[in-house]
């Protein structure tokens, strides 16, 4: 950390990785057949089903020249709308294989917001799971362009090619010759993830070759590492999240293993099972780990955990402490913008820092900035998180305007999230900047709210919003999900928040039952949907 110019620098050694010029396509396929063939690499958790490092290899190079053969060139687009399966693992691989540029997209939308998106992205191919092609169709049709090509997972459909049919054609890997000779390099696009869109539209996010590169190398480096031995994927791999786990997993070598829909059943019976013992979750499964009584019925071997999307409370913390004796949490900070991960707490010796996500990774700067006049600010003094390394993002897709918001002329990317660092260097996010609650001159961060309400042994999962109030700006509520033997009631648990906290910071707008709390892949809460609840219920009313 440089005192002077109050930037904070990787203090990790080395603290600074050489990238090499080599493209990360190649690379994967390279350390693909470093690994025994004949070993497991990909298991569907939900079905139990399996597929060996040579299958992977064998169909996503046939894609790869399927791709070739059809004119998809470097940089083409190659979109993915599915739920998580083997396939999508394959036309993923293949695509980089064939130094095209993969693109994940949410198997929830609608054919309106995959019109949206396939207009962003512009995709020449687009890999469709059968039970979604009806949904695609329609998309497709609402487009602009109409030359895109459907592939389909398996059986027949007008305008659409069988995925199975290209799988078993014979492979010719002449195709891809001039694939290998003119192969993208470290400021080329890598892939396309979606962001996770919890305040607002989502935007394409072009990650590079680079980027994901690093990202790759702090995800194994022993004082980094949080891709461990048996990666369970729990995201969906259209989430930056799940995409990179299972990309830089592969070419480790690791086996993956995925859920093709989250359940905590089989999400404990996997943990059960395989005897993991580091794992990287987010705040709501942390949680669920933490309380909930089917975790009592299984043998856990868990001695890491490594929390990200969100923070997580301090009781809930504690609870996992008391449930798992000796166990390591570790808490990071990423977003999709950064390739992922940009900040880890560091696991030799695992700093006693309650509610850090740790110092940034290599290659790294980072600094706080005050969000109206830039200026940047010291030790302590909070602000928005501002980043700059090979991590960040080549831009938006299609939007230079909200690129140029997002990173500036001197190439730090500013966040969006509030938060600070210590005089060690570690950070600490206290909350998005636009979600932070304006309670008269105060600011109210809604993160703090939720650990107090989710410290109480009756409540399962918790959300706070901001609520309009013409006297003195918005007044925080709380929507709460209590778990099945549940009591208290609403006025009691507010009264228990309000009694823990800052009068400013008091459940004024109150308390609210409900079943669930929307959330994005990734675990975070998607507080608009909560905002909308409440003005189609004010709107009825009038």
């Amino acid at each position: 950390m440089d005192q002077n110019d109050h930037i904070v620098r990787c203090p990790l050694v080395p603290d600074h990785f050489e990238i090499p010029n080599v493209n990360l396509g190649t690379m994967a396929f390279d350390n693909l057949r470093k690994f025994p063939a004949d070993e497991v690499a990909v298991v569907d958790c939900n079905s139990g089903a399996e597929m060996r490092r040579d299958e992977l290899i064998d169909k996503a190079e046939r894609f790869a020249c399927y791709l070739a053969e059809n004119d998809c060139r470097k940089g083409d687009v190659v979109a993915v709308f599915s739920q998580n399966t083997f396939e999508w693992i394959l036309v993923a691989f293949g695509a980089i294989r064939a130094d095209t540029v993969p693109a994940g997209i949410n198997f929830l939308l609608t054919a309106d917001e995959l019109a949206s998106q396939l207009t962003v992205c512009n995709p020449k191919f687009l890999y469709v799971d059968h039970s979604l092609i009806n949904v695609a169709m329609t998309a497709v049709e609402k487009h602009s362009n109409k030359t895109i090509k459907l592939v389909i997972t398996n059986g027949k459909h007008d305008g659409c090619v069988d995925l199975q049919s290209i799988l078993s054609n014979p492979i010719n890997l002449d195709l891809l010759k001039g694939v290998d000779q003119e192969r993208s390099r470290l400021f080329d696009p890598f892939c396309i993830m979606f962001s996770s869109g919890t305040t607002g539209f989502q935007k394409a996010v072009v990650l590079s070759h680079q980027g994901v590169h690093l990202q790759f190398f702090s995800a194994i480096h022993r004082e980094t590492v949080y891709l461990f031995d048996k990666p369970i994927c729990f995201a969906p791999f259209s989430h930056g999240l799940g995409f990179l786990l299972f990309v830089c997993g592969l070419m480790n070598g690791k086996t993956i293993y995925f859920l093709s829909r989250f359940d905590f059943r089989i999400f404990l019976k996997t943990l059960s099972i395989e005897q993991v013992e580091g794992v990287l979750i987010v705040p709501p499964i942390a949680t669920f780990l933490a309380k909930s009584p089917m975790v009592e019925e299984y043998s856990l071997s868990l001695k890491v955990l490594v929390i990200s999307a969100a923070p997580l409370g301090k009781e809930v913390e504690q609870q996992l402490r008391d449930r798992f004796a000796g166990i390591q949490i570790r808490q990071l900070y990423g977003m999709t913008e950064v390739s992922g991960v940009s900040t880890l707490i560091p696991s030799h010796p695992l700093a006693d820092k309650y509610g850090s996500v740790g110092v940034p990774l290599f290659n790294t700067m980072m600094k706080i900035c005050d969000p109206i006049s830039k200026k940047t600010l010291g030790t302590n003094q909070v602000g928005e998180i501002c980043i700059k390394s090979p991590l960040v993002m080549i831009g938006y897709q299609g939007n230079m305007a909200a690129t140029r918001d997002t990173i500036d002329n001197d190439d730090w990317l500013h966040s969006g999230d509030q938060g600070y660092y210590d005089e060690d260097g570690y950070f600490y996010v206290t909350d998005r900047i636009k979600e932070l609650i304006k309670y008269n001159a105060y600011q109210v961060a809604p993160a703090e709210l939720e650990a107090v309400l989710l410290s109480h042994p009756q409540v399962a999962d918790a959300a706070v919003i901001g609520v309009p109030d013409v006297a003195v700006g918005e007044l925080p509520m709380a929507f709460v999900v209590l778990k099945t033997d549940a009591t208290i009631s609403e006025k009691d648990l507010k009264q228990y928040v309000d009694g823990k906290v800052a009068p400013y910071k008091k459940l004024r707008g109150g308390v609210r039952y409900v079943q669930s709390i929307p959330k994005t892949g990734s675990g975070k809460i998607i507080r608009r949907e909560l905002r909308a609840i409440l003005v189609k219920e004010k709107l009825t009313e009038n």
